[in-house]
């Protein structure tokens, strides 16, 4: 299933390759005060790609164990997804809010992963997140 969207003033525009279709995946609402007061929901599939273009991208924002970059419009602002880097990969999770198809998502599910330590954070991102590709 191939899923776009953009952030809202429309300069970032992404891709994503998914193996199932929309209405299988649920958000993922995390209830930290960061994601809460951006209204983010996140979407992932450990078996999918997402595909984000280096223009008007800025990764330098860190939240909570800052084990983690959020990928945000250099223009609006908008965070267009969430990564986690090491040597070997790039893994992502998706603003689900910026779908162009959001509707077509089940119903978003909370999660709380401030109750996790660093080493389970990484853990649960590597097994749920998408590969990333920047071009």
């Amino acid at each position: 299933m191939l899923a776009k969207g953009q952030c809202r003033c429309g300069k970032v525009e992404f891709k994503t390759e998914l193996p199932l279709p929309l209405e299988d995946y649920h958000p993922r609402e995390c209830d930290c005060d960061f994601c809460i007061s951006r209204g983010i929901q996140y979407v992932s599939d450990p078996d999918g790609i997402l595909f984000l273009q280096k223009q008007y991208l800025n990764d330098s924002l860190k939240q909570g164990d800052r084990l983690a970059d959020f990928i945000v419009c250099s223009q609006c602002d908008d965070v267009i997804a969430v990564v986690f880097r090491d040597k070997n990969q790039q893994k992502a999770a998706i603003n689900a809010t910026l779908l162009n198809q959001y509707k077509d998502l089940g119903k978003p599910l909370t999660v709380s992963p401030k109750l996790l330590d660093s080493a389970e954070k990484v853990a649960r991102w590597q097994s749920l997140w998408l590969e990333l590709i920047i071009v």
